[in-house]
């Protein structure tokens, strides 16, 4: 009977060890950003977007104004290549009370984000970020 507990014990062990390997493995980086796309029109304002945990941070700077936005990660599906920076990133957060999706891609083209932030059904806004370089941490 003691053998038993001594396994389990070892088999919960395992498994929560895999658990913590399994999420330091998780994709931090950094996006820069030098206009958006908000409603049709191209917005020239340096951004940056940083993945880091379960958080997503947006920084936006127009001349000396600086404004964050912190999101908190609920469900993320990640296929990405980090040697070619290629593949795709779905993050889906909240900010306050409103739902937001992060997707990201990237491609031998280059490197595209869209932010789509819902506060309910009729108010949805789009930003489509033009995504200049990608640094991992």
């Amino acid at each position: 009977m003691k053998t038993i507990y001594k396994l389990f014990a070892i088999i919960i062990l395992m498994l929560l060890t895999n658990r913590i390997n399994a999420q330091s493995t998780e994709l931090s980086y950094t996006l820069n950003s030098n206009s958006i796309s908000f409603m049709g029109q191209n917005i020239v304002v340096s951004s940056t977007l940083a993945k880091s945990g379960n958080t997503f941070i947006w920084n936006q700077q127009a001349d000396d104004d600086v404004e964050s936005l912190s999101f908190n990660i609920l469900n993320t599906s990640e296929e990405w290549n980090q040697e070619t920076s290629t593949g795709s990133n779905t993050y889906t957060m909240t900010l306050d009370n409103l739902q937001a999706v992060l997707v990201l891609t990237g491609s031998n083209s280059g490197l595209n984000a869209v932010l789509t932030l819902t506060a309910n059904i009729s108010e949805v806004e789009t930003y489509i970020f033009n995504i200049n370089s990608i640094s991992y941490q």
